[in-house]
């Protein structure tokens, strides 16, 4: 049987070479659909996308690390996300925000089966504006990883899963609350990738970074 549609579309990224410039497929749908917009300046070497919703926050000034951020203005925005996360523990939500930034390889690999592979010995996730700072830290050159990664995806999760996997494990990582899915961490990934099967928690792609040329 011919592979669905969207199984295709991820196998035919994944073959790609993760250092060929331009968006990728799905990323180009993304924002004919208004679900990614570019956020890069005139004349940027790389092509930055954002969530709108992200986006429009961090115009208005909100918690978020901007692109190109001074280290000043990233102490700045800290203490506004760490406002921020208070002020969500007194709206006692009942969904939080999760982030995880990833390689094109494990992105592929999320959107091909709909859960996170068990690759990683780490395998951090982390949670509210904070978190959404600490992955943008590798893509402003604040910090490093190897294999580069490429998209930042953010993950609706209920409270109570959140608690239990920061009740499991947790660190504070550059000012954002951090828990480890993988077997070096809280070992809390089958319990994550049973609730994106559920369809309790779902998720989005919502920051990419690609060389423009």
């Amino acid at each position: 049987p011919t592979p669905p549609p969207l199984l295709l579309e991820a196998m035919a990224d994944a073959a790609e070479d993760p250092k060929k410039p331009g968006l990728r497929a799905h990323e180009k749908k993304l924002v004919q659909n208004g679900e990614l917009v570019e956020i890069s300046h005139a004349g940027a070497s790389c092509i930055l996308l954002e969530a709108p919703h992200l986006a429009e926050k961090r115009l208005a000034g909100d918690a978020l690390l901007k692109p190109g951020a001074t280290q000043e203005e990233e102490a700045q925005q800290e203490e506004l996300a760490e406002e921020a996360g208070d002020d969500e523990e007194e709206e006692e939500v009942e969904m939080e925000r999760i982030y995880r930034h990833m390689t094109d390889k494990e992105c592929t690999y999320l959107r091909e089966h709909g859960v996170l592979p068990d690759t990683q010995p780490y395998q951090t996730i982390v949670a509210g504006d904070e978190g959404y700072n600490y992955c943008m830290k590798y893509f402003i050159g604040r910090k490093k990883v190897t294999p580069p990664v490429s998209t930042i995806v953010e993950f609706m999760c209920p409270v109570p899963l959140v608690k239990t996997l920061f009740d499991m494990q947790w660190k504070i990582e550059d000012g954002a609350r951090s828990h480890g899915l993988g077997d070096k961490g809280g070992k809390g990934l089958p319990i994550f990738n049973e609730s994106l099967e559920a369809g309790s928690s779902t998720w989005k792609i919502v920051f990419v970074k690609r060389p423009r040329r």
